[in-house]
Order: C-alpha cells, then sequence, then structure tokens
C-alpha cells in the first residue's frame, strides 16, 4: 500500500491520491524551478531545500503520465513535455485540487 506522502532524494515530494494518481513535486537541483543550476552537492544547503516554485508531473496508478491533460484542462495550456517547470505555489494548489477531485 502507498504511502500519502513519499521524500524524493531530499529534492521534492510525491503525494499519493486514493482515485490511484501521484503527483510529484521537485524543487532540487536539476528540476525545472528557481534551483534548477545548483550542483549534487548543494543539496544538504538551506538554499537547496527553497524555492518559489516547482517541476510537477503526474501519472496514475498504472504508471501513465496525464500531467499533459491536467495541463489543458487547468491552465488551456497544451504541454508538449510529461512534466510542467517553473510552477508557483497558487498554480500548485489548482494542480492539487485537479488530483483530488480527478475521476478515471
Amino acid at each position: 500500500m502507498k504511502k500519502a506522502f513519499t521524500v524524493c532524494l531530499n529534492k521534492g515530494f510525491h503525494l499519493n491520491f486514493d482515485n490511484g494518481l501521484t503527483l510529484s513535486s521537485q524543487f532540487g537541483y536539476g528540476n525545472y524551478c528557481e534551483n534548477r543550476t545548483l550542483e549534487v552537492g548543494d543539496v544538504g544547503r538551506a538554499e537547496a531545500a527553497k524555492s518559489d516554485n516547482c517541476e510537477i508531473a503526474i501519472w496514475n496508478k498504472d504508471g501513465d503520465w496525464i500531467t499533459r491533460e491536467m495541463a489543458e484542462e487547468v491552465f488551456n495550456d497544451p504541454l508538449d513535455d510529461d512534466v510542467m517547470g517553473y510552477v508557483d505555489f497558487s498554480r500548485w494548489l489548482r494542480v492539487v485540487d485537479w488530483c483530488r477531485n480527478f475521476k478515471a
């Protein structure tokens, strides 16, 4: 059984919803966020653990990416990737609401 929260390599976390969706929210080095250019060794620094935006990805219980579906429905944005970068907090909350209310 999946737990509701999962930490990911000190770079972010996953939220695992009862409806089978997983929302990945990453804001560490190498992710599409303000910390993108940090080095691997910077992971432990306080600056690496803070960000005003994050990279998100969403997949269903079968492992199918559905980030694009969300981007179209919530933001009317034809996303050309399986991840969406530089998502600020207010947009992230809209993504969480979409994930919570998702019906397969």
